[in-house]
């Protein structure tokens, strides 16, 4: 309706000029509207309503009415602008930046700095062209932008620092006796809807990860019970010893939610959470966060954030003025990039030319990036000295077609690493169908039609934790080990591994078995400084590259 509005002020003041009196006939209007004379006073009326013109109709047919326009269309595209760009919502702006072309950028300029000092001076941040999120069900999501609203509204049992040592979180003590975890709950801790955490929310919470399905599952399919022992403790009893289970309740998929579940637009569920924020609203164009007032650790420094899927066009008029002069914060992120390969009885390539292609490629490693060539999961950074001459790539001629699947990908230095892998392929002869993982969650849905997988995955600390956790939820080894009868064999090395007196030893046993498969190969490590936005501005425009959102904070001086 407010577009209609528009339109309409646009053809009055095509013919009367802003804040002048009129007098006019009511046939005068109808032509100028182009419109008969039942819907010209429905028009009027509409534009009176808005506060854009006076009106004062005549009685009686050809008598004169007074006429004022009180707004011109810059102004009144403003206060059509407003309001969506206040709640996130912005479904108007391409439509108005099309039809009234420099009218309308200059009332966007207006508007959204107006609302970026009005968010300043109200603590509340707007993140624009924020990702989609599908779930915020912490055993269920496999991606970013999902995991950073999760730490927002979900707390964790333990916390880790960025050196891997183990803090309080929920729990404000713990202790670990043979298979045996014991955790103690801190009673003091305020839910979203002001009730108090229980152990049996706890409990419930620890039940659910053995039983649901999702990307870290398998690291607490080891949970034998979970019983409480008091108000205030719980015990977890686990198949066998393992000193790495700690680690893996610290993790964001492992969120404590309580029993609880509110629903937001359209069936949207969410538990109800203990984070430093409450989930305000939750539709098709935004989520909304609200301090949780009652947090029981240090309370997020902004009251209010909106995380908004549109805003595009947004980017013109704030993307160079806000974004880059803030605070932030780094940390390192370690990743590790390989390959798995299956043996698929439709393959059209022969398994000892596709075990060949494998070897090929280890030789080939050095050529593109010599100094981070990883031979395996090195528990220190790897150093490689210049390959001998033995060891070189030497010509390799194959015949058939490889099938690659992989994500798509958006990092420049994968899309590069990406297309060297491409071409060393392409280069022995062999035909290369590249087809996208679309699911990364779920590698097996690639098992009937893929023969190579290729990923980078990050690696936890600390490093003995993070193998532990890529042997049991990485991507690369559920595709290859597809079949449930072969995942739980491996399931049982690892469940082995872990409980013996030095775990890192027996997972160097485990991956020297794939090494000498054929089915594996490591290619290169990675260690990355990141950098993340801690000092924000009212409205935001890029849409990652954040801090943990309570950490955020907004400084308009």
């Amino acid at each position: 309706m407010s577009e209609a509005n528009l339109r309409r002020l646009n053809q009055l003041l095509s013919k009367y000029q802003c804040h002048t009196v009129y007098s006019v006939v009511v046939e005068e209007l109808e032509a100028v509207l182009s419109t008969s004379r039942r819907n010209t006073s429905t028009i009027m009326s509409k534009l009176c309503e808005a506060g854009w013109i006076d009106w004062f109709p005549s009685v009686g047919r050809s008598k004169a009415s007074t006429l004022r326009v009180k707004v011109s269309l810059q102004e009144a595209i403003c206060s059509v602008l407003q309001p969506e760009i206040a709640s996130g919502h912005f479904g108007s702006v391409s439509k108005l930046l099309s039809l009234y072309g420099c009218t309308a950028v200059r009332a966007l300029s207006l508007v959204t700095e107006k609302q970026n000092d009005w968010n300043e001076a109200n603590n509340q941040l707007l993140i624009t062209r924020y990702p989609w999120v599908d779930t915020i069900d912490p055993a269920k999501t496999y991606r970013i932008a999902e995991l950073q609203v999760i730490k927002s509204v979900y707390d964790t049992l333990l916390i880790q620092d960025q050196q891997g040592r183990l803090l309080p979180g929920i729990a404000h003590a713990w202790e670990t006796c043979e298979n045996d975890v014991t955790l103690w709950i801190r009673t003091d801790i305020r839910r979203h809807d002001d009730k108090f955490l229980t152990v049996e929310d706890v409990i419930a919470s620890l039940e659910r990860l053995v039983t649901e399905t999702g990307p870290v599952s398998y690291l607490f399919s080891q949970i034998v019970s979970v019983t409480r022992l008091s108000a205030k403790s719980l015990r977890i009893r686990l198949r066998a010893k393992n000193p790495l289970f700690l680690h893996a309740l610290a993790i964001h998929h492992a969120a404590i939610v309580t029993q609880d579940v509110r629903y937001y637009a359209n069936g949207r569920p969410a538990f109800v959470g203990t984070g430093p924020f409450c989930l305000e609203a939750w539709d098709d164009d935004k989520l909304v966060l609200n301090i949780h007032p009652s947090y029981f650790r240090q309370s997020a420094l902004l009251d209010r954030i909106t995380l908004s899927h549109q805003g595009g066009e947004l980017i013109e008029y704030l993307g160079q003025q806000n974004q880059d002069d803030g605070v932030q914060e780094t940390y390192t992120l370690q990743s590790f990039s390989y390959l798995t390969a299956r043996f698929r009885k439709d393959a059209a390539i022969l398994p000892e030319d596709l075990e060949r292609l494998m070897d090929y490629i280890a030789a080939k490693r050095h050529t593109f990036d010599g100094g981070n060539v990883v031979s395996g999961l090195s528990f220190s950074e790897p150093s490689f000295s210049a390959p001998s001459d033995a060891e070189r790539p030497v010509d390799l001629r194959l015949k058939g077609k490889l099938v690659l699947t992989e994500p798509r990908w958006t990092i420049p230095h994968l899309a590069k690493l990406a297309h060297w892998l491409h071409s060393a392929i392409r280069e022995t002869g062999l035909e290369l169908e590249v087809i996208e993982l679309e699911d990364i969650s779920d590698p097996s849905l690639m098992k009937d039609k893929a023969d190579v997988l290729f990923l980078e995955e990050v690696m936890e600390l600390p490093h003995e934790y993070g193998v532990y956790e890529w042997m049991l939820a990485s991507s690369g080894l559920r595709f290859l080990y597809a079949e449930p009868e072969s995942w739980r064999q491996h399931q049982r090395l690892v469940d082995e591994a872990v409980s013996r007196q030095s775990p890192a030893d027996a997972f160097v046993n485990i991956e020297q078995d794939l090494l000498a498969s054929r089915q594996y190969l490591p290619l290169f490590f990675g260690k990355e400084e990141i950098l993340n936005v801690c000092q924000v501005r009212g409205i935001q425009v890029t849409k990652t590259g954040y801090s943990d959102f309570h950490k955020l904070w907004i400084d308009g001086e």
